[in-house]
């Protein structure tokens, strides 16, 4: 059910196709083979841009007390197993509301799979959106392109055909490093760099193609479901071919997590170096900053927007793993490393930075 203000209106065709729009309401009646006994579950899905009010979530405890539970309130990108399978194992995430949505519009989607699951969401039409790992979908007036990475699985390919298929009826193959002269494609997308690491030709055959998440707060590395208040964080993933330390702009101070983070990453690169094709490069990205452009579509939820909530700047604060551990290893830097609050040496945070003498600051 689609939930506005005091209102519900229940969807009878693509229940598994949600808008980052708009609040829903996922019910779910099911009876267990072995006591015979029925229970339900509402879920109450929040899209990221959706202007939620007081007046949808006491609609969705309403509905709640209805079926005698309470809502369990899901935020886009955080979508618990239990209710993906409900919804068939594969869930679509459109851009805006429901209402303005036209499958005549230009538009491109990304098919990844995780867990058995496959999640099709609408990126922005941009060629740093595509990435050799992935499937995806692209309308151009009446023609759907479905494209297929180098990297891309059975199940991501199957499920792109069919969805491109639910768009129109012109429906356009093409196979990375194939069918690369479609003139069309590629002058909607462009002509930039994409994600097309030499890497992704080994993830049809890999064992296990999941990244891994731990968060790295108060002197603890705890695995995560998802990456969450990324700012203020500092984040290890594991994206099997490569490794990275993602510092938030508010943790760039906590030198002991940053230390912590780089020695699990270096220790977990040495136990599955032999299961992979080449040893595993660790990367440290530094907030405020562009993402590499194959960590950015790992992950759903990593959002250049969101995670730089002063504006996305125009460089990339990426260190190696021996030139982070020198950062957080010195007092002192010469003034001319200081001179940009958006690009301070690993360690610092802006407000820990004082005056000794006249030629240099020194992190308090």
């Amino acid at each position: 059910m689609v939930i506005s203000g005091n209102n519900a209106t229940v969807l009878s065709r693509e229940t598994n196709v949600f808008h980052d729009a708009e609040v829903l309401a996922i019910v779910h009646r099911s009876k267990s083979k072995s006591s015979g006994l029925v229970s339900t579950v509402v879920w109450g899905w929040f899209g990221k841009n959706c202007a939620a009010s007081d007046l949808e979530q006491r609609k969705l405890e309403e509905l709640s007390k209805r079926y005698g539970t309470t809502v369990i309130v899901v935020e886009q990108y955080a979508e618990p197993l239990d209710m993906l399978r409900v919804l068939g194992n594969c869930l679509v995430v459109r851009q805006g509301k429901r209402e303005h949505w036209s499958a005549d519009n230009t538009a491109m989607h990304v098919v990844r799979s995780r867990r058995g699951i496959v999640f099709i969401d609408e990126l922005e039409l941009n060629v740093r959106n595509l990435c050799s790992g992935f499937s995806y979908c692209l309308t151009v007036l009446e023609t759907i392109y479905v494209w297929y990475g180098c990297g891309s699985v059975a199940s991501e390919r199957k499920a792109a055909l069919t969805y491109g298929h639910s768009l129109g009826e012109n429906v356009v193959e093409l196979q990375e490093g194939q069918d690369n002269g479609d003139e069309m494609f590629w002058m909607i997308l462009g002509d930039d760099a994409f994600a097309n690491a030499n890497y992704w030709r080994w993830r049809p055959s890999a064992a296990d193609i999941t990244p891994r998440i731990w968060k790295v707060s108060e002197h603890t590395v705890q695995p995560v479901e998802f990456l969450k208040a990324i700012p203020t964080m500092v984040h290890l993933i594991d994206c099997v071919w490569e490794f990275f330390v993602v510092v938030g702009s508010e943790a760039r101070a906590q030198r002991q997590n940053i230390r912590i983070s780089l020695h699990v990453a270096s220790e977990l690169v040495k136990r599955v170096a032999w299961r992979r094709p080449y040893t595993p490069p660790i990367h440290v990205v530094v907030l405020p900053s562009q993402l590499p452009l194959d960590l950015k579509i790992h992950l759903r939820e990593l959002d250049e927007s969101s995670i730089n909530p002063q504006g996305v700047p125009e460089h990339m604060n990426l260190l190696t793993v021996h030139e982070a551990y020198d950062h957080i290893r010195r007092t002192s830097w010469e003034r001319f490393s200081l001179r940009d609050p958006l690009m301070l040496p690993l360690g610092i945070h802006p407000e820990l930075i004082a005056y000794h003498g006249t030629s240099q600051f020194v992190p308090s």
